[in-house]
């Protein structure tokens, strides 16, 4: 039963965030985390211009995809799955941790 239920607040979570306003990567506070995050953690010039705008431009989507995925493969039967989903779900709340000040949310992420 809790399995079910954290299943569909992840899938929930991917569905409420399909709106005009968190697919817009100017406004997103997806797109926001994530240049938080590269600012923070990527060495400068490692990564290329280019990838770094295509992050960014993605990462409404790849929000939404992401706690989608995790709900979905929480509710699979298959054991190896519901472990892939609840790495992705360790790892998007790592992510959300150590966004870094002003963006930092940690207690949220915990």
């Amino acid at each position: 039963l809790v399995r079910t239920m954290i299943s569909l607040f992840y899938i929930g979570a991917g569905f409420w965030k399909m709106n005009t306003s968190f697919l817009d990567p100017t406004v997103s506070c997806g797109t926001i985390y994530i240049a938080s995050l590269l600012a923070t953690f990527a060495p400068e010039g490692l990564l290329p211009p280019w990838l770094v705008t295509a992050a960014l431009g993605s990462a409404p989507w790849m929000t939404i995809i992401g706690e989608m995925s995790i709900g979905v493969l929480l509710l699979l039967p298959s054991r190896p799955m519901r472990r892939a989903g609840f790495v992705l779900s360790n790892m998007l709340h790592y992510a959300i941790c150590i966004t870094p000040h002003p963006n930092a949310v940690p207690l949220f992420g915990v």
